[in-house]
């Protein structure tokens, strides 16, 4: 038994949209992410309820929340860590797609230049 399978310029375009806007809701916009510190300036150090939408600052905080997740999109597979980090004075959730060093609940970690 022999399947006669369709494919169009359509088929092609359908797909190409429905990636390109599964993109979207994974990713944020490009131009609406804040603008890198520059290298030689001082980075502030403040509490996470000094945080400021759109600034890089360096915070100490304790992860008292962890979740790993594994997603896929066009790129492939892409591991996201989500939780909740915590100081003395405030908590803030959080999310990451690449890490530097293995996150652990309950430990302390300080963040430069987030």
């Amino acid at each position: 038994m022999v399947e006669i399978i369709h494919h169009s310029k359509i088929d092609d375009e359908i797909s190409r949209n429905s990636s390109s806007q599964m993109l979207s809701e994974l990713y944020p916009d490009p131009k609406s992410l804040p603008t890198p510190p520059a290298l030689r300036g001082p980075i502030p150090s403040v509490t996470l309820s000094e945080l400021e939408p759109g600034k890089y600052v360096s915070i100490v905080a304790r992860i008292g929340y962890l979740k790993t997740v594994e997603r896929y999109d066009a790129l492939g597979e892409k591991v996201v860590f989500t939780g909740v980090l915590e100081d003395s004075k405030s908590k803030v959730s959080f999310v990451s797609y690449k890490i530097s060093y293995p996150l652990i609940r309950d430990s302390v970690y300080k963040i430069h230049s987030a």
